[in-house]
């Protein structure tokens, strides 16, 4: 049944003529415009950084990102990890989905961890990278990325509990591997 189902989506779905979900099927959907914006950041990065993994616990990695462009330019998929310098263990291991949704005129991040948790955050593009950030439990986080002449990703990650006082908790710098 369930195998029905599925082939029963997949027929419709390639069938369906593209208005019925939500574009026209002559026109460029703006997203890959608005994606563009982004196009620097495809391909391989690699570097290193730290994270503090505790109010005492500073945790130094090796990390990498694999950046792609996917379904004909209106999504990135990021998947990046981050090992320990010291002993090779997963210090961070994630995949994101950059998206620009049209109907709200936002770009929006959606980020999945291994330890099965996952954040729809806010994300906003910059002159020279990107700022992403959510609300947590304990207050804020924010994630601020530069991308510099020298093809470089810098990132810091910050945490506030009341919104305006910040405190650094995380940066690493990745280079392209070419």
């Amino acid at each position: 049944m369930i195998r029905r189902l599925s082939f029963a989506l997949a027929v419709f779905c390639m069938m369906a003529p593209a208005s019925v979900f939500g574009q026209a099927p002559t026109t460029k959907p703006v997203s890959v415009d608005a994606m563009k914006k982004l196009d620097y950041l495809a391909g391989k990065w690699k570097g290193a950084g730290w994270i503090m993994m505790g109010p005492q616990r500073r945790e130094e990695f090796n990390q990498t990102e694999n950046v792609q462009s996917k379904l004909d330019g209106t999504i990135l998929t990021i998947d990046g990890s981050g090992r320990s310098k010291p002993d090779d263990r997963p210090v961070h291991n994630a995949f994101g989905v950059i998206y620009y949704d049209a109907p709200s005129s936002e770009y929006k991040f959606m980020a999945f961890l291994a330890d099965g948790r996952s954040v729809l955050a806010d994300f906003k593009v910059t002159d020279n990278g990107f700022v992403w950030g959510f609300k947590a439990p304990y207050g804020q986080i924010r994630y601020t990325m530069t991308h510099t002449a020298k093809d470089e990703w810098n990132e810091i990650g910050e945490r506030s509990a009341d919104g305006s006082t910040w405190s650094k908790m995380f940066e690493m710098t990745l280079t392209r591997d070419r």
